[in-house]
């Protein structure tokens, strides 16, 4: 959990979850929402969780950025196309 009490992140618990579906070959899309994860512990965070949800990206970010709501339809839409 990062020091920034403007953050709330429970790092462990996502991560825990996500093993858990890995763990059952299921799969996990993750999206950073925001400006906040372009840096710091939320985007490692998110570049963790995506690692651990086995759908990472090829390029950096691991994880499907969305900063507005174009962004936010491409990156559903970059995870519909996706094949699981």
């Amino acid at each position: 959990m990062g020091t920034d009490p403007r953050v709330c992140l429970d790092d462990s618990g996502l991560f825990a979850a996500i093993d858990a579906l890995a763990a059952q070959n299921i799969k996990t899309f993750v999206i950073g929402i925001g400006s906040a994860v372009s840096g710091g512990t939320a985007y490692a965070t998110l570049e963790e969780a995506a690692h651990r949800g086995l759908l990472a990206r090829t390029v950096e970010p691991k994880f499907y950025p969305a900063s507005d709501r174009a962004s936010l339809r491409t990156a559903l839409e970059s995870t519909a196309s996706t094949s699981c």
